[in-house]
C-alpha cells in the first residue's frame, strides 16, 4: 500500500517538471496526511497555480 512518504517523495522527485507547468505548490490532505488511509483511499492533492 502507498504511504504518505511515498507520495511526498514522488512529488519531490517531479518538482522541476511541475514548475514547468506553472504549479507553485502542491498540498497533500485527507486520510494520507492524517495517517488514516486504507487500501480504498484515494490521494487528495491541492494544486496551486
Amino acid at each position: 500500500m502507498t504511504t504518505k512518504e511515498n507520495i511526498l517523495n514522488t512529488l519531490r522527485l517531479h518538482k522541476d517538471e511541475f514548475s514547468r507547468y506553472g504549479i507553485q505548490n502542491i498540498g497533500l490532505f485527507g486520510s494520507y496526511i492524517r495517517d488514516e488511509q486504507s487500501e480504498k483511499s484515494d490521494i487528495d492533492l491541492l494544486i496551486d497555480f
